[in-house]
């Protein structure tokens, strides 16, 4: 997915009109104007309340026996002492068990814009955060579709609230 930034096209002024308002009626309301993200290009804080736990836990057993015996003919009992006693038995046993755990969280923030407005009202959201630690290129992109009464007055939503989330 391709994380270059979308800008909006520069608005034309439009032609004032000769006679009439100032009230323009795509530009919201007059005196109080709602400054929630909803047209393409807004930008939008994501807020990271991630945290992930796994664990797994494996046991396996496993035995296993053998006897062996020689039956000789009178013949080597006579001429060999203690013949009779040629046998042989083995035992062999094993047990093991592991057991792994892991556990990660992600908190922090990085804004995004809004790509897409869907007709439902949604909106498409892709970003991405460069940071440069350790002498070292790190990279934090995030999309995904953000319903508009998630986001707060201050334009801010949190990560589980992205449906269909990309978080890399």
């Amino acid at each position: 997915m391709d994380y270059a930034p979308i800008y909006t096209p520069e608005e034309l002024p439009e032609d004032a009109p000769a006679f009439g308002s100032i009230y323009k009626p795509n530009k919201g309301s007059l005196f109080a104007m709602e400054g929630r993200a909803n047209q393409v290009g807004d930008i939008i804080t994501v807020a990271f309340t991630e945290s992930f736990q796994a664990t797994k836990s494996q046991n396996a057993a496993s035995s296993r026996s053998s006897a062996n015996s020689v039956t000789l003919p009178p013949v080597v009992d006579n001429m060999i002492p203690g013949a009779d006693l040629f046998t042989s038995s083995g035992e062999n046993t094993f047990t093991g068990s592991g057991s792994t755990a892991q556990s990660n969280s992600l908190t922090g923030s990085v804004s995004v814009h809004v790509v897409r407005v869907f007709d439902n009202g949604n909106l498409e959201i892709m970003g991405q955060k460069k940071l440069t630690l350790n002498n070292g290129d790190e990279y934090i992109r995030v999309s995904g579709i953000v319903r508009p009464r998630d986001i707060s007055a201050d334009n801010v939503v949190q990560s589980d609230r992205i449906a269909n989330a990309d978080i890399n």
